[in-house]
């Protein structure tokens, strides 16, 4: 299972494919239209089993066809934390 993301903003929930998380990031692939310079909470789905991350503020700085960037903004220590633990997670998981 890839890990997954789920996009908030106001009452709207979309889906997308997490990849290149980092602290400070990541890229997403959704098909569900985004706009460059609108915010989300983030909420990171590593695996059906696993805690989801929430990322309480992340902004949109690029848009590529159906793949974007996130910045994380105003990250609390909790959820940096949070984010290098899921790093590690990611990083054990067999590539494909």
């Amino acid at each position: 299972m890839l890990p997954t993301a789920s996009l908030v903003v106001a009452d709207t929930e979309d889906e997308g494919v997490i990849h290149d998380l980092s602290q400070h990031g990541c890229r997403i692939e959704t098909p569900c239209p985004i706009h460059v310079g609108q915010h989300y909470r983030l909420i990171l789905q590593l695996s059906s089993s696993s805690t989801p991350l929430l990322i309480a503020n992340a902004r949109v700085c690029w848009k590529s066809q159906q793949q974007f960037g996130l910045a994380f903004e105003h990250v609390d220590p909790t959820q940096q934390a949070q984010v290098r633990a899921t790093i590690q997670q990611l990083a054990r998981l067999p590539q494909k």
